[in-house]
C-alpha cells in the first residue's frame, strides 16, 4: 500500500503527516509530501539518481536530517526529489542509517509555480511512532 500524507495546522511553520506500513515507505512518502509542497508540479525532465547516505541518532533525526538533505538538493542544486529508493535500518552503534538512492530531476527556479518555500525541516514536535501496524511522522517545515 502507498503511503499517505497531509498537512498539520501551526501558526508559524507547515507540518506534514506521513503513514506507511513501513519505514522504507514512510520515509519515500515524507519524500513526496515535501515535493509536492516545495514544487506544485514536478518539472519534466530527466530522473537522475544520486546516492544517498545517511545517519541519525534515532529514527526522528533521521527523518529531519533526509528531509534537510532534500532542501539542500533543492535550495543549493536546483534538484528536486521524485523518486526515492532506500532502506533504513539500525546500527550497531544504536543510530539508524538510511541507504540508498534519490532520483532527482533538474528545474529552473525562475520557473517557480507558486509553490511555498522550505527553509528547513526542524525537530519541534517531530515524532516517528509506530500505531498497530503502521509508522507514523509528523514534522514541520520552517517556511
Amino acid at each position: 500500500m502507498r503511503a499517505q500524507h497531509g498537512t498539520l495546522e501551526h501558526t508559524a511553520d507547515l507540518g506534514l503527516w506521513i503513514e506507511a506500513e513501513d519505514l522504507s515507505g514512510l520515509f519515500a512518502g515524507a519524500a513526496e509530501a515535501l515535493g509536492q509542497v516545495m514544487w506544485e508540479n514536478p518539472p519534466p525532465g530527466e530522473v537522475v539518481w544520486r546516492s544517498l547516505d545517511l545517519r541519525g541518532v534515532d529514527l526522528v533525526d533521521l527523518l529531519v536530517r533526509y528531509l534537510n538533505e532534500l532542501v539542500y538538493l533543492f535550495d543549493a542544486k536546483d534538484l528536486l526529489c521524485l523518486k526515492v529508493d532506500t532502506a533504513i535500518d539500525q546500527h550497531p552503534d544504536g543510530s539508524t542509517v538510511l541507504v540508498g538512492r534519490v532520483g532527482l530531476v533538474e528545474f529552473d527556479p525562475a520557473q517557480s509555480n507558486g509553490a511555498t518555500a522550505v527553509k528547513a525541516a526542524t525537530y519541534h514536535q517531530a515524532k516517528l511512532v509506530r500505531r498497530g501496524n503502521r509508522w507514523r511522522a509528523e514534522v514541520f517545515l520552517d517556511v
